[in-house]
């Protein structure tokens, strides 16, 4: 029997690490600039969609549909 996680949950687990890493220094960094405060947003949704690229490219499809603005779904 074989209790060892397969490998797609690890890479899982590791790029969410990273996405929750990337958000947080996202918004910090959006709160202590003056900047527009949709960049944190943006730059979110960047990661996010990288994330899912590397996880599954149904993933990245359903995101893209359902949290981007239509100007991003002209460009895809």
């Amino acid at each position: 029997m074989n209790h060892l996680p397969n490998f797609r949950s690890i890479k899982i687990a590791i790029l969410s690490f990273t996405l929750i890493s990337i958000s947080v220094f996202s918004l910090h960094v959006s709160a202590n600039s003056k900047t527009d405060p949709n960049n944190a947003r943006r730059n979110i949704n960047t990661a996010i969609v990288h994330i899912l690229a590397l996880i599954d490219k149904k993933e990245i499809t359903a995101f893209i549909k359902n949290y981007s603005k239509p100007a991003t779904l002209k460009k895809c």
